[in-house]
């Protein structure tokens, strides 16, 4: 959960000065590393220059030197893709293979690598994520709001990242209903009748693969699906255009994707493909009137802004918006 560049109140745990002069000076020391910083004015600049620099560098530095020199190097194997009439090589595609046993070997070592070279600083992390973490708190409650019968509120749990939504009938000493723990969910997004909402499901993968619609005042037992992904190589993600006008389904692999959508005034609705999957095609949606703008790639390697009406937006009426310019990134 520690990584990149770290931020450290200088005020914090009583660090002496002198201590980080002392590091600053050995981590500048350290040969075969060339920093375009100057010490001269330490003194005066100390405080900004040790909440920037030199914690980052005291991390980060120590481990691009000792990192050695002879990291796992995955083999290249040849395998061609041909697409919109061009032909490539990836010499890694086969690191897709999820399953196979050489794959997993070359993660192992991968994992194995990581942790000599972080090794020297583990204490370290250990201390700077059990200072942030002790700063936090990270069992919490919100302010109950009272609409009609029920008590409704969001709350934390210590050792979880997401929120809880609950409700109460009557009394905040009524028994809770837990009506969505984002914790086995990954998104959301509420119907304009502020009485439906819409949310996915993980499974055992912790893959977001199913999506349900759950009104308030029912049981959760009850939510119906609205759509199920089987396949293990598509996420789902459920959100609300910019507009509020619609409720957006989205399924997508690292090569293809596909996008449903209803009215997010009629909740009841039936979802409406836009597109159904092709591969090598992605695209994502966003909704204006009646029209939906979408970016794709679709003979488009830079990707481009097409448009099609919201009530027959399948692909034969695609049209360029923006025409493609192959040289602009």
């Amino acid at each position: 959960m520690l990584a990149g560049f770290l931020e450290i109140d200088h005020r914090s745990r009583g660090v002496s000065r002198k201590s980080h002069q002392a590091k600053a000076r050995e981590i500048f020391a350290l040969p075969c590393v060339a920093l375009a910083f100057s010490l001269k004015p330490f003194d005066d600049c100390y405080l900004m220059f040790l909440s920037r620099s030199v914690v980052a560098s005291a991390i980060l530095i120590p481990t691009l030197v000792f990192a050695g020199a002879n990291p796992p190097q995955a083999p290249k194997k040849p395998h061609e893709i041909t697409e919109v009439g061009h032909t490539r090589n990836d010499p890694f595609f086969w690191l897709r293979e999820k399953d196979n046993p050489e794959v997993l070997k070359y993660l192992e070592a991968e994992n194995r690598y990581t942790e000599s070279v972080l090794k020297h600083i583990g204490k370290l992390q250990e201390t700077l994520y059990n200072e942030m973490r002790g700063r936090i708190q990270e069992s919490d409650v919100s302010v109950p709001e009272k609409i009609d019968d029920y008590y409704y509120y969001s709350r934390t749990e210590t050792g979880k990242q997401y929120g809880i939504y609950c409700r109460k009938k009557g009394s905040l000493d009524a028994k809770e209903e837990v009506l969505l723990d984002e914790n086995d969910s990954g998104s959301f997004a509420w119907a304009n009748d502020n009485k439906t909402f819409f949310y996915d499901q993980l499974d055992d993968a912790r893959r977001p693969y199913k999506a349900l619609k759950h009104v308030l005042g029912t049981s959760v037992d009850q939510d119906p699906t609205v759509y199920e992904e089987k396949d293990a190589r598509f996420f789902l993600e459920i959100s609300k255009s910019r507009n509020e006008k619609l409720i957006l389904v989205s399924v997508e692999s690292e090569l293809s994707s596909e996008v449903r959508f209803l009215d997010a005034d009629r909740p009841d609705g039936e979802l409406t493909l836009i597109r159904p999957r092709e591969n090598d095609l992605l695209y994502e949606v966003e909704n204006h009137g009646d029209r939906f703008f979408i970016v794709t790639n679709e003979n488009a390697k830079n990707f481009k802004i097409i448009e099609t009406p919201v009530a027959s937006p399948g692909k034969e009426h695609w049209k360029d918006f923006i025409p493609y310019d192959p040289g602009q990134n």
